[in-house]
């Protein structure tokens, strides 16, 4: 299998994403090479599709967000093959291969049986900082610097300033069991004495309860802390994406039922108020 890695902007992340989704599916290496094309997307698609006449691959991949999607989805288009957008990882052991992504507002979890080739995959988000990357051969593409006759003008947007989540040594994130907002910021303040970052589930943000930026999940922040304390939540996939990769993750939850205990290592089975409350008593 020929594999080609679309690398669009000096931006470690589109690598290590990328390489993520190959050593996931176990992949072999030497089947891959990396293409760089940066610009308008309108040029960058001109490009991948020259260069496929060329040289054609299996699959190409795509960095998560919107580039990437748009990328896979109107290049699939042009070389008539498939589009999988998010893609969390392939198998290819079989002679029908699949990809698994998240479905349904990153409800669900669904498999896809691939058919036409070429495969274009944008792949899911990830925060894996333990990708050995590997040498792959590089080919960079000549990407026409005029813009289309239609595009009258670009505006590129200033970087939004995003919460240290992807950083913090320590996360404390609460979930639809903090009822309040009134409870919410007790918890931003507990988690202050203890040292932690905030951050919350989707219940949460969309109760206002928490800004929009401290979501956590695979529509949010995808964090890797030493200790990720979760307080309140109750555990659907889409969360758990995003605190898969922590080193050691608390769930305190008053349900001993509670989904967010199976992807745990260490559970309280309590009101989750009393214990932050207690936990940081023990700090100061």
């Amino acid at each position: 299998m020929k594999i080609a890695l679309v690398v669009t902007e000096q931006n470690p992340r589109q690598l290590a994403e990328m390489t993520t989704f190959v050593d996931l599916s176990e992949l072999e290496s030497e089947a891959c090479e990396i293409w760089r094309a940066s610009g308008i997307t309108e040029n960058i698609l001109t490009a991948l599709e020259t260069r496929y006449r060329e040289a054609p691959q299996d699959m190409l991949l795509f960095a998560s967000g919107i580039q990437g999607n748009e990328l896979a989805t109107r290049l699939a288009a042009r070389l008539k093959g498939e589009a999988y957008c998010g893609v969390i990882k392939g198998e290819f052991g079989s002679p029908q291969p699949q990809f698994t992504r998240p479905v349904y507002g990153n409800a669900l979890v669904g498999t896809f049986s691939a058919r036409g080739k070429p495969w274009c995959v944008s792949v899911a988000r990830s925060s894996r900082s333990d990708v050995s990357f590997v040498t792959f051969p590089q080919v960079v593409l000549p990407v026409s610097a005029q813009p289309p006759a239609w595009l009258v003008a670009v505006k590129r947007l200033e970087e939004i300033p995003r919460p240290a989540l992807n950083q913090a040594r320590f996360v404390v994130v609460a979930g639809q069991g903090v009822a309040s907002l009134q409870n919410m910021e007790r918890v931003k303040e507990l988690a202050r004495q203890i040292g932690a970052e905030t951050g919350a589930s989707r219940q949460v943000v969309m109760n206002a309860w928490c800004e929009m930026e401290s979501l956590i999940g695979m529509s949010g922040a995808l964090i890797a802390p030493e200790v990720c304390i979760v307080a309140g939540v109750s555990g659907a996939s889409a969360f758990n994406v995003g605190i898969r990769d922590s080193h050691l993750v608390i769930a305190i939850n008053n349900d001993p039922d509670a989904a967010i205990f199976n992807t745990a290592d260490v559970i309280v089975v309590d009101e989750m108020m009393p214990v932050l409350e207690a936990l940081a008593e023990c700090f100061r």
